[in-house]
């Protein structure tokens, strides 16, 4: 089924220069806008007793949403030099929490 949805996520940190060798360090609050819907529809055909194989066809349709569009974020990247860097964010709110783990490799 298809389902759209918008996914905004503003952060705002501060650079810290680590010393000779060890990175730029960037922690940082932000949140999460995340809204989706989606409308899923379908059938089942289901077996009738004693009817020799005949079936019932239910359809459904369901309805999806978020109940919570905004959720807080909390973390921190690291760009060990100029190729290769660590980031970890926590994500909380709305019934909704996540943790984001990367590491990336620029080239």
């Amino acid at each position: 089924t298809p389902i759209k949805s918008i996914n905004i996520g503003p952060r705002m940190g501060w650079n810290i220069r680590l010393g000779h060798g060890l990175g730029l360090l960037t922690p940082y609050v932000g949140a999460t806008y995340f809204r989706t819907r989606a409308t899923i529809t379908g059938h089942f055909d289901v077996p009738l007793p004693d009817t020799d194989g005949q079936t019932a066809r239910l359809n459904y349709q369901i309805g999806e949403h978020v109940t919570g569009y905004w959720s807080g974020s909390v973390g921190a990247s690291w760009a060990i030099n100029r190729s290769f860097g660590l980031l970890m964010e926590i994500g909380y709110g709305y019934n909704r929490s996540n943790i984001i783990a990367t590491g990336f490799f620029r080239f």
